[in-house]
């Protein structure tokens, strides 16, 4: 996930690493910062410290997908946390620069969770009052609900390239040019949106739930609820 906020000077496009301030990896049950490297001052001015950087982010990754998984949890892709952090941030830069216009793109490989539906939802909105575009390419074998929203409520670009072996084209003929310039250019569109939500019982789409108000849920199935309150006797049904 990387969120870029820095204007187009017209000059500086031998780097796409000049245009991102903030980059995130979502793991399993984990959000860590890939750049800006905390220990150290990173920064992109010439092309020898942009392949430290590149180096830098590089080995960061490689130490985080080397870290072993714990199997008492349920090691699910914390987009959500990524999503929420970055938003942090952008607020920060935005009050110390207001002439900012951030951008979040969100790489995602992994299905959506189910669990994460409420927070992820709360992100986008956060977003969309920020007028912060999300931008998502994903490369996981189905499309994401979730990203679908996302892209759309904030302006931003969904795309599910079927080739991977161009990634670097699409990122850079995609993603990188900023709101004014995509105007210019032909972009890939949302045909349709699915903007149904997802049941934290089955994990399925669905477009008519019973809510779970103390727990903020929507679970598909109402005997799940009984189950799951048996001592709540205000619920929706």
């Amino acid at each position: 996930m990387a969120t870029s906020g820095r204007k187009h000077s017209g000059r500086s496009w031998r780097s796409a690493n000049a245009y991102i301030q903030h980059a995130r990896v979502s793991h399993a049950n984990k959000s860590a910062i890939l750049f800006p490297n905390l220990e150290q001052d990173d920064t992109t001015g010439s092309a020898e410290q942009a392949a430290e950087v590149n180096a830098g982010l590089l080995q960061r990754l490689q130490q985080l997908s080397d870290t072993p998984l714990d199997p008492a949890k349920p090691n699910q892709t914390a987009i959500a946390a990524s999503l929420s952090r970055s938003l942090c941030f952008i607020n920060r830069a935005i009050n110390e620069e207001a002439d900012l216009r951030p951008r979040i793109l969100i790489v995602q490989k992994s299905s959506d969770v189910s669990e994460h539906y409420i927070a992820i939802m709360n992100g986008i909105f956060s977003a969309q009052k920020k007028n912060v575009a999300v931008d998502a390419c994903i490369l996981a074998a189905e499309h994401s609900s979730f990203m679908q929203q996302a892209a759309y409520l904030t302006g931003g670009i969904y795309y599910k390239p079927t080739d991977h072996s161009g990634m670097l084209q699409y990122l850079i003929s995609i993603y990188l040019p900023d709101p004014y310039m995509r105007k210019l250019l032909r972009l890939p569109s949302q045909d349709s949106v699915d903007f149904r939500a997802m049941c934290f019982c089955h994990r399925e789409v669905i477009s008519t739930a019973h809510i779970q108000p103390k727990k903020n849920g929507l679970l598909k199935n109402i005997r799940r609820i009984d189950h799951q309150l048996q001592n709540d006797q205000t619920y929706d049904r």
